[in-house]
């Protein structure tokens, strides 16, 4: 499976076991009733749901942290992630509200954006669009496609098994 930007890091496991990622909600997405928090909650369970051996697990303590910006500088979403010597420390995800006020995101755009930076907390980059249109973790989306893609597809798991299994 071809993976662009690859993260310097990854989660430390042994081949075959699960791998547990901790996260919990910051700033903003602490408020249950935050209009990105189903979006972000919805692309933990559709990870967690996959055939991968990657999992998420809330806790209240962990330096992995889920979160908004306002930012009309920065991309729909992004993933800022910390390694030393090839492991994964922590991971911060964030949606970006600019984006979803300037457009007027759906349901389905927001959840895209949100499940493809739960993507990144595992450690993993982009599928190029010259390999499959049909990616949850394509190197970028065009706004019109944020609301087709927006749980992981088969290339996506794939990806993560390739890393993880």
């Amino acid at each position: 499976m071809p993976e662009i930007d690859i993260p310097s890091g990854r989660w430390p496991h042994v081949q075959g076991q699960q791998v547990s990622i901790t996260y919990k909600w910051s700033g903003g997405l602490t408020n249950p009733y935050h209009t990105w928090r189903p979006a972000f909650q919805s692309g933990i369970n559709d990870w967690d749901n996959s055939s991968t051996l990657v999992n998420f697990y809330f806790h209240s303590g962990s330096n992995n942290t889920i979160d908004m910006v306002y930012d009309p500088n920065a991309a729909q979403g992004f993933t800022i992630l910390s390694w030393t010597n090839g492991i994964t420390n922590w991971a911060r995800a964030y949606g970006n509200l600019y984006w979803d006020i300037h457009w007027g995101y759906t349901n389905n755009q927001r959840r895209s954006v949100a499940e493809h930076e739960v993507g990144h907390m595992q450690s993993i980059g982009h599928i190029p669009r010259s390999y499959t249109l049909n990616a949850l973790m394509l190197e970028w989306f065009y706004l019109h496609e944020l609301a087709n893609i927006y749980t992981p597809q088969d290339v996506d798991i794939a990806l993560i098994n390739q890393i993880y299994q």
